[in-house]
């Protein structure tokens, strides 16, 4: 009640009548969906873990040889001195196994995990992910098979039951998770110490919608989508 009340006053102070019903509609549906989440999904995990603390939006510094890599990870929820899941929210979908997500640098959660770690070496990952409260299906959740069977089985419950997908992963997988992402910020660091940033798109077609193509040194690419376009 108290954020549609916000809704409401921002609205009418400072957006202009003809689009505040088509905006505030669009809102109110956003808090909707908040709710249902905070809800369903939010309230149970509270319940079934328990965490004495939680980070938010918690600084972090990675120190490498010869660069500093720094963030801010989303949110990080304490169990006791040695378990923590950790969370990185997103809006939109995230797919793939997680040596895939890493190998075309999305590294975000397995940094945040990296950073958490290095920093507390004793900690221990129990789960966490690509969380989308607005849209559960397009979230890609972890759980560690390190985790009590209890609870183990009520969370995989709760997941299944809000439509989010999840993977159950070891600690050889953990393992192995955080050696690629420490070799993917070497590659980085590389790249930034030689300051030579070759562009590496994911698929052909990014080239086509990409604004700066005219000075980035691969003309073929967006000649060959269009090629294949045709």
């Amino acid at each position: 009640t108290l954020f549609k009340t916000s809704l409401d006053t921002f609205f009418n102070e400072r957006v202009s009548p003809g689009y505040k019903d088509l905006l505030l509609s669009k809102a109110n549906v956003l808090s909707e969906q908040l709710a249902q989440h905070i809800l369903n999904f939010e309230k149970p995990f509270q319940e079934l873990c328990q965490p004495q603390k939680r980070w938010i939006e918690a600084p972090f510094e990675i120190e490498r040889a010869q660069r500093k890599f720094v963030g801010k990870i989303d949110r990080v929820d304490f169990l006791n001195a040695t378990d923590f899941f950790v969370w990185d929210y997103k809006t939109g979908v995230t797919t793939g196994t997680p040596q895939n997500q890493i190998k075309k640098g999305k590294v975000q959660l397995w940094s945040y995990i990296y950073a958490v770690k290095a920093k507390i070496p004793d900690f221990n990952f129990l789960g966490g992910g690509y969380l989308n409260p607005l849209a559960p299906e397009k979230s890609i959740l972890y759980l560690s098979d390190t985790l009590a069977a209890p609870i183990k089985l009520s969370l995989e419950a709760l997941f299944e039951s809000q439509g989010h997908p999840y993977r159950v992963l070891s600690q050889g997988d953990v393992a192995a998770l955080l050696e690629s992402c420490e070799e993917r910020l070497k590659s980085v660091e590389l790249v930034l110490n030689e300051k030579v940033f070759h562009p590496k798109p994911e698929s052909n077609s990014e080239c086509s919608r990409c604004s700066v193509s005219s000075v980035c040194g691969r003309p073929y690419l967006i000649e060959d989508t269009s090629d294949s376009a045709e």
